[in-house]
């Protein structure tokens, strides 16, 4: 994929679209084209700026080559005794893909590592130090910093560093966190996951993390992780790319694989339709006990109606004939009770709705349990 990288470069924006492609140099004017800037390398993967100095990445066809100009002269690159360019390369690196700036320190990824990247200034300009990681990034722009803080989507995990030490990401629910890494890369298309991407989503403190499942050859599905309360959730969405607002009254705008290009956080209809959704939690178990939920006490705050399914089972992975039942209620935000009464060793809960201007925010639901005849 053609992915650009930007870097602000006093009034200008640098970028490149990677693959070995050349520096341009673009001064904001929607009626001029960016221009290759005057002896900057003309092939580099991945670009940005740090203390006024422009750093490519991969620089004439070497993955492991950190290359820059002089400072605050994007014309500079010979290194000299008397100025700032410079380069090097790292050996114990793969090809460097990506870079997020994290307490004035910056980092760089690769596949399978990640390196810090200070600057010292003379006689080396930068230092370079692999931080120990078993893991590096899986795409381009599969990360974001937030709070001083930068999250990133591994090859096996979820990743976070402050400027201490690189860390997985936390769950408020270990097991759920497991489960979370088993589906994510278990069903990953390998041979398309360089457009993965990160985002964060301000009006509910979430990174999104966007990934292509195994039958898409674009990024369908996300996970989302809430930084407050630490709880990830699943989603079926396909957008290709996102924009970060810089004020926190904007609203996210992203782009669906058709290229139509999505505001996000207004509204609860989609345009002029209803905005259809499904939440389906996990199985509640009772070891070898078969319980009847009796009832459940909704607490919501709603606007139009809303259908929950309750499907019970005898066992966990039991299908078919070990089907106990699955019933379908709608309750409304003034509901006492529904009563059911549905019976099972397991029994998991799915919400949804598809009306019109229909919006839901849920509170603690209440179940009336008690122990029912042993089947």
């Amino acid at each position: 994929a053609r992915i650009y990288s930007f870097g602000r470069f006093g009034n200008n924006i640098v970028l490149t679209p990677g693959g070995q492609t050349g520096v341009y140099n673009w001064a904001g004017d929607n009626t001029v084209a960016p221009i290759l800037i005057a002896n900057a390398p003309t092939a580099v993967n991945y670009v940005f700026v740090t203390n006024n100095i422009i750093v490519t990445l991969g620089a004439s066809g070497n993955g492991n080559r950190i290359k820059w100009c002089d400072i605050a002269d994007a014309t500079d690159w010979i290194p000299t005794s008397v100025n700032q360019a410079g380069e090097v390369e790292i050996s114990s690196a793969g090809e460097f893909i990506s870079h997020a700036e994290v307490s004035r320190t910056n980092i760089l990824f690769t596949a399978n590592n990640v390196f810090t990247f200070r600057y010292i200034g003379f006689p080396d300009i930068f230092e370079t130090q692999d931080t120990g990681a078993n893991d590096g990034i899986i795409a381009q722009n599969a990360r974001v910093v937030v709070n001083n803080i930068c999250y990133w989507m591994g090859n096996k995990d979820f990743y976070m560093y402050n400027g201490g030490v690189i860390q997985s990401i936390p769950s408020n629910a270990a097991n759920r966190l497991n489960y979370i890494r088993k589906f994510v890369f278990g069903e990953l298309n390998e041979s398309q996951k360089g457009k993965s991407f990160a985002w964060f989503n301000r009006d509910f403190n979430e990174i999104w993390f966007h990934y292509p499942s195994t039958n898409s050859n674009e990024c369908d599905k996300v996970v989302r992780f809430n930084i407050n309360e630490l709880h990830w959730t699943l989603d079926t969405i396909d957008r290709t790319t996102a924009e970060n607002p810089d004020y926190a009254t904007s609203n996210p705008y992203m782009v669906d694989i058709s290229n139509n290009i999505r505001k996000h956080e207004l509204g609860v209809n989609d345009g002029t339709s209803a905005l259809s959704w499904s939440l389906e939690g996990p199985f509640f178990q009772f070891g070898n006990t078969e319980m009847m939920l009796d009832g459940v006490i909704p607490d919501s705050t709603q606007t139009g109606d809303i259908s929950v399914s309750i499907t019970t089972r005898r066992l966990i992975q039991s299908s078919g004939l070990d089907q106990v039942n699955t019933t379908t209620v709608t309750p409304t935000s003034e509901y006492a009770k529904s009563s059911l009464p549905i019976s099972g060793r397991n029994w998991k809960f799915s919400w949804h709705s598809d009306t019109l201007g229909g919006d839901w925010i849920m509170g603690d639901w209440y179940q009336i349990i008690k122990r029912d005849t042993p089947k």
